[in-house]
């Protein structure tokens, strides 16, 4: 989950949890909360080109099998990988 959070750039230390809605929201379970939260919105239509590569740098970062891994849970958890990786 914690490589989920930082391709989702947000930060690990205060996040331990995301989920996609299914109306393309995005939400997050706070550090020692019980339950998803802290509403984060929907990802910006035009991030900021720093933003899309440190993700794109830790997704490349890891192995073939860790990228399964990731696409897995992303999946699991109704995140769209491409809403932080291709703009």
């Amino acid at each position: 989950m914690e490589t989920l959070l930082k391709v989702c750039a947000l930060p690990p230390s205060q996040f331990c949890e995301v989920t996609r809605t299914s109306d393309g929201y995005y939400l997050a379970r706070a550090v020692g909360d019980i339950g998803l939260n802290a509403f984060l919105g929907r990802p910006n239509p035009k991030p900021k080109r720093v933003t899309l590569d440190r993700s794109w740098g830790i997704f490349r970062a890891l192995t073939l099998a860790e990228r399964k891994r990731l696409i897995r849970l992303a999946r699991s958890r109704n995140v769209i990988l491409r809403d932080f990786l291709l703009k």
